[in-house]
């Protein structure tokens, strides 16, 4: 009989060698050798059940020789291998074997011969001899005893596995490379409403919205291609109903053969999550608040005011609001106004209404109930809106005039106090629209503020409570350092630190609890800060500024804010350490704009005082001025006293120059703007002035002769070149060189190195530039050499007004200067004047004669308020031939005009009257007598005096002090016109 093998149990496991296929009968003793040395049993008995051969692991495995089992009948040990049910289940199967003729695997249970039990997987199967064609039965015996307990935890695994699927708060799937979900736990189902066979075997990206999906195709085939993890990926997930909800996704690569098959991973509902992260962010913002105030509290010193504090903080936490704080007298049984924040727009219409200051004024609460509630601490709703309050029981058509400049909607009021004795209270009214938030966080303020203001009245001290200095503590936003003093006052070892400390200082917690202060603050600020220390002796609180020296070996400016006490006989310092990085940044350019502020203060106090002093001064020099030409005029050329009086006129004329410097500076006086070369100001200058430079003193100018025009007061530019080349001859007393050059430049960007000017705009430009070989200058006198009476000479030898005057020409001129200096290398000027390129359309001015023929019968109506100009003028005019009215005022001007029925050809007036100014009276009496000439005059130029009103309507302008010759040339000139 040959051996039939089912295909699909065919050698499984390989428990049975290949070659015991090919054994065809008993007699083949070729594989007697493999039989011999094979590890599984090997027994064969014949269909009478003798049994013929056993192989030595047979024997290893039962316990049973071959001298027990040769030539004994099988029958008689079955009972004993396979015992209780095993026995019945091993002679069906011995049966099968012989019926089918086939080779199938079975498991039993067998027993040794000293009755140890053990798993088994047993092959029967039939097999011949070739010689007598006898069948036979064979069987192979493996000991399965370590493949069961392996099966045995590997489904005590997959048990476990499901167990924590099943208990586990996230959905655990798993998907191919393409995203195709093969596996998806139940939970899926609580969840989203989708079951598994709603999601196996479709695309994961089927349960996202839209929106989602490009991303996370994105983001899983880069996982997939890079053998990644998605970790911490939230997304948006769609439930069943059409609504989602926010997820959680992480996910691992699954790999065979180092390849990726797919990913697995978790799915985390945190709806609720980011809900309570939404409340936890809010509650930090709050604690981080509550420890600020705290913190601002614990360091409040007595000059401040503790009201304003409280309205500032309550303001921070409630927007569109107006804060009212007021303390309680308990004496009067009344509340006080003590500050009022937000109503600043409104402040002086309150105060009309309140007849006066708000502040210190009393107010009350019409309801008793209210009042009573306040002593609880609560945030309350005063119904009857500013009804409910009166400030000394105002009427009621007050609240409504409020009401309406205020614009409020509702007013909440809110006590402090330690529910026993009222303290103050602060009314918040809101305005329409806008809603009251953080209530509790309110009313926890009030407690804070409460606990301050009690400590102010009772001890004039603050000490938190246990509580809330562990909440100020863990919340603070500044390192919080405490330790122990010894009787040195050196520090000792930290006793405790917060977190920011470690993250300030990049130590961990572990390290600096071994260290002290003096590890961690600068060496070199080290003696500083124990003096600071030492001053413990006199004080219980120290603030100072030292250097923190970080694990980096960074240095952080910090502020220490020091508090000693003693506690169990020990002194204790509990340090709260600021980082002001930022406020030492802030404050250096602070600095820096506070230099600027005062300097351009410091020009704009000598603008205003010049403009004050110009029209007294300039008025009283046009009197003096005036009476001095009549005077030489007047007198014998041979009288001895016409040499003073020309001293005085030219000492005058130098105080009018002095004027008029300052006023340059100050935009006090009206320039007149030409077309102009500036070569030309430089050659003239340097003509008039070559018998004042000294016969040791050379000159060498560069200047380029195809410069550009500039719009400028021809005289202003060449005051420039004089001022210069003066202070060029005295920065030289030993002799030297001066260099004056001039170029056309096209500048982009260019610092002009100053701290007067910003950044040069970029344009065309020329540049004069003027250079001396003297002694030149340290670098604070450089920064100053501009302002206004600062002088290196003394203040005898020069005004001090000389660069002043020249920084301010350039100024009204829309130029830049700059100076470079070092002493012993000489100075150097720059200047930038904006370049004029139009095309002129200038025209020579019109000649005029002074010969006027019938002078005597043109009419002035002069108008002056100071009585010797007045006087002056009108000598000099009648002198002249002119008929002259005079006046005092517009009033009395506008009297004599209709009195002489309009008959005038020239109006002279003041700009500056006491009624009206000089334009009021010209356009009045232009206005009924259009062909009358206008001269307007004034000692300086303030808003009054526009330039452009005078061009368009045709007056004319002479400043004052002008000269006798001055007058009757402008006069002429206007009426010959």
């Amino acid at each position: 009989m040959k051996n039939k093998i089912n295909p699909e149990s065919h050698n499984p496991n390989n428990d049975i060698p290949n070659s015991l296929y090919d054994a065809k009968d008993i007699s083949n003793l070729e594989c007697m050798p493999i039989l011999t040395a094979m590890e599984d049993g090997f027994i064969i008995w014949d269909m009478n059940n003798k049994i013929h051969y056993i192989n030595p692991s047979f024997e290893r495995l039962t316990g049973y020789s071959l001298n027990d089992l040769i030539n004994k009948n099988i029958n008689d040990f079955i009972p004993h291998w396979f015992r209780n049910h095993e026995f019945e289940k091993a002679l069906r199967y011995f049966q099968f074997v012989m019926k089918k003729d086939i080779m199938v695997p079975e498991r039993f249970t067998i027993t040794r011969k000293d009755d140890y039990s053990f798993p088994v997987r047993l092959f029967a199967y039939t097999i011949t001899d070739k010689n007598t064609n006898t069948p036979y039965l064979a069987g192979i015996i493996k000991d399965i005893t370590e493949v069961n307990l392996l099966e045995i935890t590997l489904s005590e695994s997959e048990r476990k596995f499901k167990n924590i699927v099943e208990a586990s708060s996230d959905i655990i799937f798993t998907t191919d490379t393409l995203g195709t979900v093969t596996y998806i736990s139940d939970l899926i189902d609580r969840v989203s409403g989708f079951n598994f066979e709603d999601c196996a075997g479709k695309m994961f990206m089927s349960l996202l919205p839209a929106s989602e999906i490009n991303n996370f195709i994105k983001t899983y085939s880069e996982a997939v291609k890079n053998h990644s993890r998605i970790e911490n990926y939230k997304l948006k997930i769609k439930r069943k109903d059409g609504t989602v909800f926010d997820a959680l996704i992480n996910m691992v690569p699954i790999r065979k053969n180092d390849k990726v098959t797919g990913m697995q991973g978790t799915m985390r509902d945190i709806t609720e999550q980011e809900s309570i992260k939404e409340k936890e962010r809010q509650l930090i913002d709050d604690l981080s608040f509550l420890s600020m105030t705290a913190m601002g509290f614990v360091e409040f010193t007595p000059g401040r005011d503790i009201y304003y504090f409280i309205g500032e903080q309550l303001k921070k936490l409630v927007d569109n609001s107006y804060i009212i704080v007021n303390s309680f007298s308990e004496s009067s049984n009344t509340y006080f106004v003590k500050a009022i924040l937000g109503m600043e727009r409104h402040l002086h219409v309150i105060q009309n209404i309140f007849g006066g200051e708000v502040i210190g004024k009393p107010v009350d609460f019409n309801s008793e109930t209210a009042r009573r509630h306040l002593l609880t601490r609560k945030l309350i709703q005063i119904k009857e809106g500013l009804q409910g309050l009166s400030f000394q029981h105002m009427p009621e058509s007050v609240y409504k005039t409020m009401d309406k400049i205020l614009d409020t909607d509702e007013i909440y009021a809110i006590g402090f106090t330690n529910r026993e004795k009222m303290f103050a209270n602060a009314i918040i009214l809101l305005k329409k629209g806008a809603k009251l938030k953080n209530k509790d966080v309110i009313e926890t303020f009030a407690r804070q503020a409460s606990i301050v203001l009690q400590r102010r009245f009772v001890e004039d001290a603050l000490r938190l409570s246990e509580e809330r200095y562990r909440m100020l503590f863990n919340s603070s936003s500044d390192a919080i350092l405490v330790y122990n003093l010894k009787a040195s006052n050196t520090p000792s070892t930290f006793i405790n630190i917060n977190d920011i400390t470690c993250k300030m200082t990049g130590y961990a917690r572990e390290e600096l609890m071994n260290m002290s202060p003096s590890d961690i603050i600068n060496s070199g600020d080290m003696e500083k800060d124990l003096k600071n220390l030492s001053d413990f002796n006199n004080k219980d609180h120290i603030i100072f500024e030292s250097t923190i020296i970080a694990k980096n070996k960074a240095r952080i400016p910090v502020e220490i804010s020091s508090h000693h006490f003693i506690l169990d006989d020990t002194p204790i310092v509990i340090s709260i350490v600021r980082d002001i990085t930022e406020r030492k940044k802030s404050e250096k350019e602070k600095g820096q704009m506070l230099s600027h502020l005062i300097q351009s203060k410091k020009m704009e106090a000598i603008s205003v005082l010049a403009g004050g002093l110009a029209h007294d001064l300039n008025n009283l020099f046009s009197g003096i001025i005036g009476l001095t030409d009549l005077l030489i005029e007047e007198m014998n050329k041979d009288n001895p006293h016409i040499t003073d009086i020309e001293e005085i006129r030219a000492n005058v004329i130098h105080g009018t120059n002095l004027i008029n410097q300052l006023l340059l500076f100050g935009k006090k006086n009206i320039m007149e703007f030409k077309r102009t070369n500036p070569n030309i100001c430089v050659k003239e200058m340097m003509k008039a002035l070559k018998k004042y430079m000294g016969s040791d003193i050379t000159i060498e100018t560069i200047l380029s002769e195809d410069i550009w025009d500039i719009n400028a007061d021809k005289a202003s530019i060449s005051q420039v070149v004089m001022n210069l080349l003066l202070n060029a001859r005295d920065a030289m007393p030993n002799g030297g060189k001066i260099t004056i050059q001039t170029e056309n430049k096209i500048v982009d960007k260019i610092t002009t190195g100053t701290k007067m000017e910003n950044e040069i705009k970029p344009g065309k430009y020329i540049y004069l530039s003027l250079a001396d070989t003297g002694i030149g200058m340290e670098e604070n006198v450089c920064e100053r050499i501009f302002e206004p009476f600062f002088t290196t000479r003394g203040m005898e030898k020069s005004s001090g007004l000389g660069l002043f005057v020249v920084y301010g020409i350039i100024k009204n001129h829309e130029g830049y200067i700059k100076v470079n200096s070092k002493p012993g290398s000489g100075t150097a000027f720059q200047i930038y004047i904006p370049a004029f390129l139009e095309k002129s359309d200038e025209k020579k001015g019109d000649t005029f004669t002074s010969n006027i023929p019938g002078k005597e019968n043109k009419r002035v109506l002069l108008v002056e308020d100071e009585d010797i100009v007045r006087k002056v003028a009108k000598r000099i005019l009648q002198k002249n031939g002119y008929t002259v009215f005079e006046a005092t005022n517009v009033r009395e001007a506008l009297n004599v005009f209709e009195m002489e029925g309009g008959n005038f050809n020239l109006l002279f007036s003041d700009v500056v009257l006491p009624d009206k100014d000089g334009f009021y009276l010209a356009n009045k009496i232009t206005s009924e007598r259009p062909d009358i000439k206008v001269l307007l005059s004034s000692g300086y130029a303030n808003d009054k005096i526009q330039d452009n009103v005078i061009k368009e309507k045709g007056f004319e302008y002479l400043s004052k002090p002008y000269t006798q010759d001055e007058l009757i040339l402008k006069l002429d000139k206007l009426l010959n016109n």
